[in-house]
């Protein structure tokens, strides 16, 4: 979708060339000449868009010009949301944040989370918090990282404990699916490096605005409309997500 819209869509296109000039001053490098994302011609190296240094900055390029281009196309927002790193997007969206406070943090956000690649896994479940909970109790290094719906999780922890867990639950006739992702994001497991993010989130989102329009959270799962320094941006990477708040708002 990402390669389809800057090729065919002006503003669409416009967003991401100016994201990727701030990304060049942060990184040294491109997403779109060096590793292959968005523009026509492929990367060196293919395999690259799914390492973690990449991929979430490029999920905030994707966001913030989805934002423009519906900005251009005159479809504003009226109350936003974000999950996980999308909350660097929804910030845009609200105002609270500018392109630039945006890119920078995603960076230093992918560049830092790196340290703790490979130290975790994750995985989604179908069935309830109150179902999964003794598994959780008799495995070690095992949290709830997201909570999507009344009958789907998302569970973050240690290699062995989420094999073991997929296992009692495939013999449970319990849907579960290990994610392609080697870290355990929204759980303890993140403390590790909560000293330097907050150190560099403090730089990057200094002088953060109040938001313009209604702001929901996924870390608290409540309204929110002011406080989004660098505590709670550490937050939204080590707490859980409280996804399922907003699913019991929706009509």
């Amino acid at each position: 979708m990402g390669k389809t819209l800057y090729l065919n869509v002006e503003s669409f296109r416009r967003s991401i060339d100016v994201s990727d000039l701030i990304y060049r001053e942060c990184s040294g490098h491109s997403l779109i000449d060096d590793i292959g994302l968005f523009g026509s011609a492929d990367g060196p190296n293919p395999m690259a868009v799914y390492e973690i240094a990449y991929t979430l900055p490029a999920l905030v390029f994707l966001q913030i010009g989805l934002v423009d281009m519906y900005r251009e196309l005159g479809v504003s927002c009226a109350a936003v949301f974000g999950h996980s790193f999308g909350e660097m997007a929804a910030g845009y969206a609200a105002n609270i944040c500018t392109r630039k406070q945006c890119i920078q943090t995603a960076y230093h956000r992918a560049r830092i989370l790196r340290q703790v690649d490979g130290r975790g896994a994750m995985m989604a479940v179908s069935c309830s918090s109150e179902h999964i909970q003794p598994l959780l109790d008799n495995h070690e290094k095992m949290w709830i990282a997201a909570y999507n719906g009344p009958n789907s999780l998302t569970l973050g922890g240690v290699h062995e404990s989420i094999t073991s867990i997929s296992n009692e639950l495939t013999k449970q006739n319990v849907f579960n699916r290990i994610l392609k992702i080697n870290s355990a994001y929204h759980t303890p497991l993140m403390t590790s490096v909560r000293a330097e993010a907050i150190s560099i989130f403090k730089q990057t989102l200094a002088g953060y605005a109040v938001p313009s329009i209604p702001y929901f959270s996924t870390v608290t799962g409540q309204w929110k409309d002011a406080g989004f320094d660098e505590n709670y941006t550490f937050d939204g990477i080590e707490g859980r997500d409280q996804n399922s708040v907003w699913t019991g708002l929706s009509p």
